[in-house]
């Protein structure tokens, strides 16, 4: 180690600035996305309530489901219409909808799906700013 201590001042010092850096940037970005996941944790919407909203309307709820950004086979397209074959309709994400709409059985019926909007409460003038800014930008 000493040895090498001498060689700081004749150009060991850079790779020792770059691994500073490297470091800095990964440690940032690992304490970044556990703020973002305890974010989404906190502001998560929970699906219990939904459910227990559309029992409290008078509907039979069977959730079953998959994980965010799933890409479904035809076999399991056609394991859910079958699961679904007594009830009156199945609901799910858009994003799902999408995703399974070649693979839906014709005979199973419709899929429905729910839809949602987005309703900015504050800053909607900085978001109009933004997307000016961008569109002037473009060629």
């Amino acid at each position: 180690f000493a040895a090498n201590v001498l060689k700081i001042q004749h150009g060991g010092w850079f790779p020792l600035v770059v691994a500073g850096l490297v470091y800095g940037v990964m440690s940032t970005w690992k304490r970044g996305r556990e703020l973002v996941v305890e974010r989404l944790n906190a502001t998560e919407v929970s699906l219990d309530a939904f459910f227990k909203q559309l029992t409290e309307l008078g509907a039979i709820v069977r959730p079953i489901s998959f994980p965010d950004h799933h890409a479904f086979t035809t076999h399991e397209a056609r394991s859910l219409a079958h699961r679904a074959s007594d009830s009156d309709f199945v609901v799910c994400t858009l994003k799902d909808a999408v995703k399974l709409e070649s693979l839906w059985p014709a005979e199973a019926g419709s899929l429905w799906y729910v839809s949602q909007q987005l309703r900015i409460e504050d800053g909607q003038e900085n978001i109009d700013r933004l997307i000016e800014d961008l569109l002037a930008s473009t060629p």
